[in-house]
């Protein structure tokens, strides 16, 4: 069951961790004016893509391969507190370290925080 279980894990398949379980790895997070991006060390074409331009999600995201298996993600502060809206994941990845899966109707909301600011 092990070796099965391994064999599934979707990194071990090149595929991207997914939302909301992101990555075991370290990650980066760079902003721009339009934009956040996590860029993630584990697998090296691996980011997430956060619009913070006002846009609304596609009427009929395509979860398609690569950039919708961590799905359309749009962003915005509510203090100091990015709020992170995601839909249009595809079915490859999981949605936990245990290996629960989901459906292409997967719709996450995040808050991420900063606890303590590094310099």
């Amino acid at each position: 069951m092990k070796l099965v279980f391994r064999k599934t894990i979707p990194e071990s398949r090149c595929l991207p961790a997914g939302v909301p379980r992101i990555a075991p790895y370290p990650w980066r997070i760079v902003q721009t004016p339009a934009h956040i991006f996590f860029l993630f060390e584990g697998n090296i074409h691996s980011y997430r893509q956060i619009f913070m331009d006002c846009r609304s999600h596609p009427a009929d995201p395509d979860p398609s391969w690569y950039g919708h298996s961590i799905g359309h993600s749009i962003g915005h502060f509510e203090g100091k507190t990015l709020v992170v809206d995601t839909v249009g994941c595809n079915d490859l990845s999981w949605f936990d370290f245990k290996g629960q899966s989901h459906t292409e109707r997967l719709h996450t909301q995040l808050g991420l925080s900063a606890v303590k600011l590094i310099p």
